[in-house]
């Protein structure tokens, strides 16, 4: 019933909206969304008062993601920083089989800063964030590099008692195969080389309880959070 009613509903849509039938489609330029990315000016008198033109960050997105044209240029505004700030926690990792991951913090290599994912400034409670927005960047390497680290696909070792915090990695991992139309990684993947510490999941009245172990200062004292899973 639902399918037999679309014809009438889309010819509802196009006389209601003016648009030919048989509009074509238009190409965006992704040049005309240049302006977009320049960085955030510290201390700015006003929104347009920016920082310089992030020109690599711009090539690369112009190569690797879909642009978006909205009649609300603040969405789009907000759309090409989201981009642009991702391009800048792509960190290169130095290895060979999983040569780039996502950071947590901007500069993670600076020292103080992300200490907790050094050196590269990776934590698990925002990968399952990273996998998803970037399941629809075009070049693969990006996304199968930083799956792999987690799983540790391609060195056995995965991130073990690494993972402090509980996650949705693999959810984020299929929503990346579906998007790609690709399983081969993710059927290589092995969610217990996450791996939550021995002993740090609980039985709860709702499901499993992670506790969270965690260091709250340099060489202070462990504390155990209880956590519900967030998948």
């Amino acid at each position: 019933m639902a399918a037999s009613r679309l014809p009438a509903l889309l010819l509802l849509f196009i006389v209601a909206s003016g648009r030919p039938a048989l509009a074509g489609f238009v190409l965006l330029e992704p040049e005309d969304f240049k302006p977009l990315f320049h960085d955030v000016k510290l201390g700015a008198s006003s929104p347009t008062d920016q920082g310089p033109l992030n020109e690599p960050a711009f090539e690369w997105a112009k190569a690797n993601v879909p642009f978006f044209e909205s009649s609300d240029k603040d969405i789009e505004a907000a759309f090409a920083f989201r981009w642009r700030a991702f391009y800048t926690h792509i960190i290169p990792t130095n290895e060979s089989t999983n040569p780039w991951v996502i950071s947590e913090c901007f500069s993670p290599t600076i020292p103080g800063r992300c200490d907790w994912g050094a050196p590269t400034g990776t934590i698990n409670a925002a990968a399952g964030h990273h996998i998803r927005e970037g399941r629809w960047i075009r070049d693969p390497q990006y996304m199968d590099s930083y799956i792999r680290f987690w799983y540790g696909v391609g060195n056995g070792k995965g991130m073990g008692g690494k993972s402090a915090y509980s996650d949705w990695i693999t959810h984020a991992a299929w929503a990346r195969a579906e998007v790609a139309g690709a399983v081969s990684l993710f059927l290589q993947t092995d969610p217990l080389k996450l791996g939550t510490p021995a002993g740090n999941v609980v039985a709860g009245a709702d499901g499993p309880v992670f506790r969270e172990s965690r260091t709250e200062q340099p060489g202070g004292p462990h504390q155990l959070a209880e956590r519900r899973s967030t998948v």
